[in-house]
């Protein structure tokens, strides 16, 4: 591939990345409203916690740190 090629495919990386973050955040709005309505807490540290340990350990390596800052 010559340059051209990747930049367009990095391009269409970065639409999929959009469409998905846009998506994530549309239904953790879903999920705050929830809690709020069971009188919940909406932001559960541990949660955030585990989870991001979850996606860090499931990333390369060489990608874990980025992984932690993407999400």
């Amino acid at each position: 591939m010559d340059l051209a090629d990747i930049r367009q495919a990095i391009d269409g990386i970065d639409t999929t990345l959009l469409n998905s973050f846009v998506e994530r955040m549309d239904i953790a709005t879903e999920v705050a409203k929830s809690k709020i309505e069971m009188g919940k807490a909406v932001f559960d540290p541990a949660r955030e916690r585990s989870k991001l340990n979850n996606l860090a350990s499931r990333a390369p390596e060489r990608y874990e740190a980025q992984t932690i800052t993407l999400f």
